[in-house]
């Protein structure tokens, strides 16, 4: 059944994708034709596994070998193909000869004079390849040699370019790439430069290229600047702009900054007002920017005299930076460049001479800038590279001219010169690994001018200001990170990872691009949300330039992939050696990979991170050790722009109860069943609406049928979607999609207080859920079509009740404050630095805590071998680290900060990668307290961890030991209950470190024999994924610590050193006294069912929502069901 199963899917895909050829086959495979056989049937069967083609352009034996997970996962290659290779870019074949006879060898070649007639062709379905062949042979073949260009992305796969539609719309989107013409916006700043000024800005005017504003800024200039800036302004109103400033800004940078700031282009170009350049300038340089990593790309910079004539210098000055290189382009990583030519000398020596893309740089980065005198330019070129491309260009040619105030050579004997010239090979060694080579020919340079200009009668030993020693041993701080993605197209795992990046490239030290795997379909408004300073790197050039060679080149410190197939294609295919981060957001489940594919890419796995639990089902056979998965909530930044249109604008009342639908437009997202239980609801309620938001197949086959629905508005693809969630009343998330897990439409409706409908799968239902309730309505996930969407539809007529939504609002709200991105930035940046980890134990009484912390002091060496740290700093009394607790004041006492920053350098000076502090004074400190606690320990990634227990056994057992240790102030049963009631409220506990620390950072288990087996000691390392460490303690504790009466009467036997004959005197003495118990239990009334009733139902509530948040199926039955 589950065979013939896959053979229908094949057939349904290949047949709908027109690849496969029946002439081809019968004509090519005559025992085929012979046998009379179903060609199509024939291959999807067997013949595939035969190695026989579909078509003349598919080599299957190609594909199978190529693709090794493919191979093992004997699913039909063309299927294969269809449904995933394509998008994933893989190839089908070693050279397809009749596409390479029409282009050239390097791939490169794209026909830009025809291509407006081309997609005009493209988009007739009818057209075949024997026109396109007869066209390039008869019509195009000469401009087709003349016009060779370069493609935006390195190379272009010969694939099945011309063979269906499908391959034609790739190409189409090949084509649009190539109308390239991005907005440039050129800043002359001007101060007292009137002379220059037509020159400069003539040379702006006459630019081949065309797509262009220019912002005219001038600083308080006492020359007749002004008047003429603002003739060109009047000249060319729609083309000018005129920036002038009222008082002095004092500063170049303070200029570059407003410039930038008032900039509508795409790209910057900032021309100093006595410059000028070639009137192609432009036109050379803005095609780099064809690949979308190019983050600065400048050309030859040359010298001319105060009269516009050329002059010598530049360069021998380029040359002397790195030899060889400056007659041809070049296009290479930041780091590259920093660690060659522009680590030794500043190779562009004038703004005019680049053009860089438009970028928010921080404050910080400008305020420092500002610092510089000098070098401040070439500071700022490093930040605006930050992790992307830097082009050069030779045929692209701008003037430094050279006069009496530009020319000074005062500078070259001051002490501030050399100062920045230390203070930016600083800023450069913590942004890359420059080499000493560099490094010694920066200083070089620097020491013959010093040595030229006399600098050491005045200023002494240049060592004073430019210590190479010093620069040498300087570190790398900032880590460069390659987040991969598969593709810019919408969807959960493509839009979390995007977020991501973006919130990573505000942290400091910190460099951030992102991988592409496939760049053929690009949606523009997904393309739009990645922040510009951030390199986008398209898989095609990066495969071009040798995927281990572009890593070493860029600098790259990690990777972060977010699909499998890109863990395929870096762990597999190139099997890159440097630290390697998958998130799993579902793609493994869903895909089916085989398990010798994905252990191949375990070996290359530095640490999992997944989202769901049901992401561990395709990897759980590996056993991965526990400190090496973790598991980490999505977050969304919040979009506060509003959506375009208002509800009157879409034709909805202001008291209409509005249902929306955000999703891909593929099958099993609800848009079957979102739409057929909307129009049940409407024949009810004619006063609601359906929004729905997405594109592909599945939207477009409802939108014919359903288009012209009165109170159903299909509404494409959108990006604004926080804005178009506050038009709407409730969230409808019927999804029975295999791979959800963590949908980040679910974080932006309880960002905005939307309510939400949705089914029970993934992480949706802990998602949904507070303490105080839940967000919404959830769904079974039910086999049966109309069953479901009968229940979806009594979901939403409840949900049209206002008072409904008023509460699940309400509780949207309050659950909004989880889904903090920098929060989770964080804790991903902490797994990618290998940050120490911190488990402090809050030692709740009666869940074998003293066990725990006897356990930890007594194994202090052996946790200490097995890179585990149980600080000294802070124990008292022997075994727990009470002094990290000081219960006695508000603030820190001056003992207990002394005990913090003596428990810091253990910590720091320690080679521990993890640290564990117990102390059952934890579950008493006052928030206050555990504010100060999160200042010392937030450099560190502190999970909280605490165990609890059903209240009927914490009431027995605290009550006992009472009874046994004589406590005259003993009160009755009841008084004993309201004396304790509020500390075995577990919400009440964790409240405060839950709000200080973050929810996502407590765990939290059950203290009972039937999940701890016996052994708390045991459970403990397990419950902190440290099972794999060998420790040593007295069996009899561990079993004692699950009967808590005896527990901490044996551990102080031990420690009191006590002989066999006292032990067992004091053990009868103990029993003894437990056994009044009964007789006390009797007399206070405790020993009975009406009194222990009573107790679980005062918890019954909290211990349900603790349960829910915390705790697994079987521990929640075990609290929340405990019987008399």
């Amino acid at each position: 059944m589950k065979k013939r199963f896959k053979d229908y899917i094949n057939k349904k895909a290949i047949l709908k994708s027109g690849l496969f050829d029946e002439k081809y086959y019968l004509l090519t495979y005559p025992d085929v034709r012979k046998a009379d056989i179903d060609p199509l049937k024939h291959f999807i069967k067997s013949g595939w596994k035969e190695g026989r083609n579909p078509n003349p352009n598919f080599d299957t034996k190609y594909y199978l070998e190529n693709n090794p997970d493919v191979k093992e996962s004997e699913i039909n290659p063309l299927s294969h193909y269809i449904r995933f290779g394509a998008k994933e870019g893989r190839t089908v074949n070693s050279a397809n000869k009749l596409i390479d006879k029409y282009t050239s060898n390097n791939k490169q070649n794209i026909i830009i004079k025809f291509a407006r007639v081309l997609k005009i062709i493209i988009k007739e379905p009818t057209l075949v390849f024997k026109f396109f062949k007869s066209v390039f042979q008869d019509g195009l073949a000469v401009s087709i040699e003349k016009i060779k260009i370069k493609s935006t992305n390195g190379y272009y796969e010969p694939t099945l370019i011309f063979l269906n539609n499908i391959n034609l719309e790739k190409y189409n989107q090949e084509l649009e790439k190539i109308e390239f013409a991005p907005k440039v916006s050129v800043i002359v700043p001007n101060y007292n430069h009137a002379k220059f000024l037509n020159m400069r800005i003539d040379s702006i005017l006459n630019q081949t290229y065309r797509n262009f504003e220019i912002l005219l800024l001038d600083d308080c200039s006492t020359d007749n600047s002004r008047d003429i800036l603002l003739d060109y302004e009047k000249k060319y109103p729609s083309l000018i702009k005129t920036i002038f400033n009222t008082t002095n800004a004092g500063n170049v940078f303070k200029q570059w900054e407003k410039g930038i700031q008032s900039a509508k282009g795409e790209l910057v170009w900032i021309c100093e007002s006595d410059d000028f350049c070639e009137n192609d300038f432009l036109e050379k340089i803005v095609n780099h920017f064809r690949n979308p990593a190019v983050n600065i790309a400048f050309g030859r910079i040359q010298f001319s005299d105060i009269n516009g004539k050329f002059q010598k210098g530049l360069d021998s000055y380029r040359e002397g930076a790195e030899r060889g290189i400056w007659n041809k382009s070049i296009i290479r990583p930041a780091k590259k460049w920093f660690c060659n030519a522009f680590g030794v000398n500043n190779v562009i020596a004038n703004v005019g001479g680049c053009v860089f893309k438009k970028q928010n740089l921080s404050k910080d980065i400008w305020e420092e800038a500002r610092t510089y005198k000098i070098l401040g330019d070439w500071y700022l070129y490093s930040h605006l590279a930050n992790g992307g491309l830097i082009a050069y260009e030779p045929d692209a040619i701008s003037y430094f001219r050279q006069h009496e105030k530009n020319t000074s050579v005062t500078s070259f004997s001051t002490a501030k010169y050399y100062e920045e010239h230390f203070a930016l090979m600083k800023n450069l060694k913590n942004m890359w690994d420059i080499p000493d080579e560099t490094i010694d020919n920066f200083y070089s340079k620097i020491e013959f001018q010093y040595n030229h200009f006399k600098c050491e009668k005045t200023l002494g030993s240049l060592k004073n200001y430019v210590n190479i020693e010093e620069l040498k041993s300087i570190k790398r701080e900032k880590k460069h990170i390659l987040i991969a993605i598969l593709a810019f197209h919408p969807g959960g795992g493509e839009f979390f990872p995007i977020n991501l990046a973006n919130a990573i490239q505000n942290e400091e030290d910190t460099q951030v691009s992102l991988f592409v795997l496939n760049m053929n379909v690009i949606n523009k408004d997904m393309y739009s949300l990645v922040d510009k300073r951030i390199a986008i790197y398209d898989s095609k050039f990066v495969t071009a330039y040798g995927v281990n060679r572009f890593l070493e080149d860029a600098g790259i410190s990690l990777i972060n992939s977010h699909m499998v197939s890109l863990d395929v294609y870096f762990t597999v295919r190139h099997k890159v050696n440097i630290p390697y981060y998958p998130t799993l957001h579902g793609s493994y489940e869903a895909c089916n990979v085989q398990q010798n594919v994905i252990k191949d890419i375990s070996e290359k796995v530095t640490h999992w991170i997944y989202t769901a639990d049901r992401n561990l089902t395709a990897i759980e056979f590996l056993n991965i050790p526990k400190n090496k998965i973790t598991k980490l909530s999505n977050a969304m930044p919040i979009d506060d722009e509003p959506f375009p249109k208002t509800r009157k604008e879409l034709g909805i009342k202001d008291d209409t109860v509005v249902f929306i639908l955000v999703a891909r437009g593929i099958k099993r997202k609800g848009w079957r069943a979102s739409i057929e239980a909307f129009i049940k609801l409407n024949k009810e309620n004619q006063n609601t609406h359906l929004l729905l938001v997405g594109e592909g197949e599945e939207v477009d086959n409802h939108k014919v049928k359903y288009q012209n629905e009165k109170n159903i508005t299909f509404l494409g693809f959108q990006s604004k979607i926080h804005g178009l969630l506050k038009l709407s009343d409730c969230l409808l998330l019927p999804t029975r999609f295999a791979g959800e897990s963590y949908p980040l439409i679910v974080i932006q409706a309880l960002q905005v207080g939307l309510p939400v409908i949705s089914v029970d799968t993934g992480e949706i239902k802990s998602m949904m859920t507070l303490e105080d309730g839940i967000a919404g309505v959830l769904l079974e996930n039910k086999r049966d079509t109309r069953q479901f969407i009968d229940s979806l539809y009594i979901a939403m007529k409840d949900m049209v009740i206002e008072k409904n939504r008023i509460y699940y609002s309400g509780v949207a709200e309050q659950l909004a404050k989880k889904y903090d991105i920098s929060e989770l930035t964080k804790k991903y940046l902490n797994i990618f630095n290998n940050k120490k980890t911190i488990y402090l134990h809050i030692g709740i009484g009666k869940t074998g805590t003293s066990s725990i912390q006897d356990m930890l002091v007594r194994n202090y060496d052996l946790f200490l071998k097995q890179d585990v740290l149980v600080p000294k700093s802070g124990i008292k009394y022997g075994m727990a680290h009470h002094g990290l607790a000081n219960l006695a004041e508000e603030d820190f006492s001056l003992e207990t900060k002394e005990n913090y920053e003596d428990l810091i350098k253990e910590i720091d000076e320690s080679n521990a990668k993890t640290v564990i502090i117990s102390s059952e004074l934890f579950s008493y400190v006052k928030p206050r307290y555990i504010e100060q606690i999160h200042q010392y320990l937030n450099k560190y990634d502190v999970k909280i961890v605490f165990y609890v227990r059903e209240q009927v056994k914490l009431f027995e057992s605290t009550y006992l030991q009472w009874l046994k240790v004589g406590n005259k102030n003993l009160k009755d049963p009841i008084s004993f209950f309201h004396g304790h009631k509020q500390a075995w409220d577990f919400n009440q506990v964790i409240k405060a470190w839950e709000d200080i620390f973050n929810v996502t950072n407590i765990q939290a288990r059950l203290f009972d024999k039937n999940i701890n087996n016996g052994d708390i000691c045991k459970d403990f390392l397990k419950f902190l994924h440290l099972d794999r460490i060998y420790v040593d303690y007295p069996k009899e504790y561990a079993n004692e610590s699950i009967i808590p009466d005896f527990t901490e009467f044996i551990i102080e036997l031990d420690t009191l050193k006590a002989t066999d004959f006292q032990r067992k005197e004091i053990m009868n003495e103990i029993l003894l006294l437990s056994n009044k118990f009964k007789s006390v239990s009797s007399s206070k009334s405790i020993n009975n069912s009406e009194f222990y009733s009573n107790l679980r139902e005062y918890y019954k509530d909290s211990n349900s929502i603790f349960a829910s948040k915390y705790l697994s199926d079987i521990e929640k039955k075990l609290l929340t069901e405990a019987k008399l």
